[in-house]
């Protein structure tokens, strides 16, 4: 698993990390809250999006990354 947590901006802002391993991510989705707690964000839907940059066919399970997306706003 990826440890780097960090804001990325498109056409929103969003917190995003590369998770690394089998797609069991709760580890993953908890540094994530935590980024967002600690940096005075927070979630826009408790929808996310993940973004799968390996082939689960081809790829051992260990070594899948997957990146993982949650929209977020700043808290005023």
């Amino acid at each position: 698993m990826a440890t780097e947590v960090r804001t990325a901006s498109s056409h929103f802002l969003s917190v995003q990390m590369l998770h690394v391993g089998p797609y069991d991510e709760p580890q993953s989705f908890k540094l994530m809250n935590e980024f967002i707690k600690n940096n005075n964000l927070e979630r826009t839907s408790l929808q996310h999006r993940e973004i799968y940059l390996s082939d689960i066919r081809k790829v051992d399970p260990a070594k899948l990354k997957t990146v993982l997306r949650y929209k977020v706003k700043a808290i005023e």
